[in-house]
């Protein structure tokens, strides 16, 4: 293996590693609304779930291998993971197989789905909570 390959393989590696190692972390520390060092200051004064609600309890819940409770609590998160596991796929295989066709296949348009999720969660969440008054992330406490 060439000098070259053998470097974008390290970037590559230690690139991931520190993206699962801040995870980790940020799990430990934020544990959700359950009387962790994080809380929502919108949804504390609004009563309404912001955006990003359910993001720290779904984290936790990804890193447990317990996929349903994590899209459930904030499903941008797990559409995010696949869309980063499919690029890492395709540089990986464009570090060993030294071809770039794996990485120009990638289109950078699914990014947009990842805005789409969330607003339609919020839209959605929001929606259930106030016309019907189904709190159901209430249920996914750390």
């Amino acid at each position: 293996m060439s000098k070259r390959r053998l470097k974008m393989l390290a970037v590559f590696l230690i690139a991931n590693l520190s993206v699962v190692l801040i995870s980790v972390i940020y799990t430990l520390l934020a544990r959700g609304g359950a009387g962790g060092l994080f809380s929502c200051a919108f949804y504390e004064r609004t009563g309404l779930y912001c955006p990003g609600c359910g993001g720290s309890r779904s984290l936790y819940y990804f890193l447990r291998l317990d996929f349903v409770s994590s899209f459930v609590a904030f499903p941008a998160l797990p559409v995010t993971a696949l869309i980063l596991l499919d690029i890492d796929i395709r540089a990986l295989m464009t570090v060993i197989k030294d071809d770039t066709r794996y990485i120009k296949g990638f289109r950078g348009i699914v990014f947009v789905a990842v805005p789409a999720v969330i607003l339609i969660n919020f839209f959605v969440r929001n929606f259930l909570l106030i016309k019907y008054g189904i709190d159901y992330l209430s249920f996914y406490t750390m």
